[in-house]
């Protein structure tokens, strides 16, 4: 069976004020699987959010969407049950109810239970879309996922030190960022207004050029094994055209008069890096339906496991198949 590989995409939102409901996590389970069936690329997905109604006042809905060049504009709402009852015509009035005050024309009613035959035509009557969150036997899941876990890779690296290499027009010298101070070493980036510099961290640096970097991130990391355990690595960035800068201490390289503002050239970076090779067991198994013919439209499994004493949780959803493939989507959520 070949290899599944999944990358989450950095728009989906999960508000942490109601974290203490267990509950929720169908809500977020919900939210991944919509995400990945949602025919636009160019999407936000929040769960939950608090809106504000057609008086002002604010309504929470589970799960809501919105483009991301209008990210206040929600074109789309989701509200789940978690219940041990058939959901009736009352639950779909009310959010009809909801699309009225919240000025959304477009919703989502998932219940993990079903839906009465009165709900079915109330909902069918005003397009809402109805849908089940169902458990899925292992059988199934193991057609298309036989581990028993989900793998994440999960790249960590600290800064253990660093050097930069400063103009001077005539030549090159190189600083040493403090060891015991590395991540506080102020940087200069220059602003807007003429002749300001803002101050950044060392350490911002490196997660903007290193960390966020591609190129560079899969040059630090490519050669550290796929362990628990830290190791040394350097990487180095260039910068040909000034972007960062220092301001040089008077009698340091630099004398009374002279500009003490000094470009980077380049920065090596001295860290402590780790592969971290997870196995998340898959303690959930989903089937996503159609209530009205049926059909299957995802397949979703979880895995749970604990970082820093802290349950995480890594999904892997199978939607939108065909014939000849199945699209894969994902998320690592708390």
């Amino acid at each position: 069976m070949p290899k599944v590989v999944a990358e989450g995409k950095p728009t989906l939102f999960f508000s942490t004020y109601a974290k203490d409901k267990e509950w929720r996590v169908k809500e977020k389970f919900t939210a991944i699987i919509e995400s990945c069936l949602q025919d636009l690329e160019d999407h936000y997905t929040y769960s939950p959010i608090r809106m504000p109604n057609i008086v002002g006042e604010l309504e929470e809905v589970d799960v809501a969407f919105s483009k991301i060049d209008k990210p206040e504009d929600i074109f789309q709402f989701i509200q789940v049950r978690d219940r041990n009852q058939t959901e009736g015509r009352p639950w779909v009035q009310q959010i009809l109810g909801q699309q009225k005050t919240l000025g959304i024309d477009s919703s989502i009613a998932v219940s993990t239970k079903s839906f009465s035959k009165n709900a079915l035509n109330l909902a069918s009557e005003f397009n809402i879309k109805l849908r089940l969150l169902h458990p899925e036997s292992d059988n199934e899941i193991r057609k298309w996922f036989s581990p028993g876990y989900i793998g994440m890779h999960r790249p960590v690296s600290k800064i253990e030190k660093s050097s930069l290499l400063v103009d001077l027009d005539t030549k090159i010298i190189e600083l040493r960022a403090d060891r015991n101070r590395v991540t506080e070493n102020n940087i200069l980036v220059k602003m807007e207004e003429k002749n300001t510099f803002g101050i950044i961290s060392l350490n911002r640096v490196f997660n903007a050029d290193v960390i966020r970097n591609k190129e560079h991130s899969n040059k630090l990391f490519e050669n550290i094994p796929h362990d628990l355990n830290f190791h040394k690595a350097t990487i180095a960035v260039e910068y040909k055209a000034p972007r960062l800068f220092v301001k040089l201490k008077n009698g340091e390289n630099v004398g009374p008069g002279e500009n003490s503002i000094r470009p980077i050239r380049g920065i090596v970076f001295f860290v402590y890096a780790s592969n971290k090779a997870l196995e998340a067991p898959i303690k959930h198994r989903f089937k996503y339906l159609d209530p009205v013919n049926g059909s299957l439209l995802a397949q979703m499994i979880v895995g749970e496991i604990k970082i820093e004493n802290e349950v995480n949780f890594i999904s892997l959803v199978r939607h939108s198949c065909d014939e000849d493939f199945c699209k894969i989507g994902g998320a690592f959520f708390q």
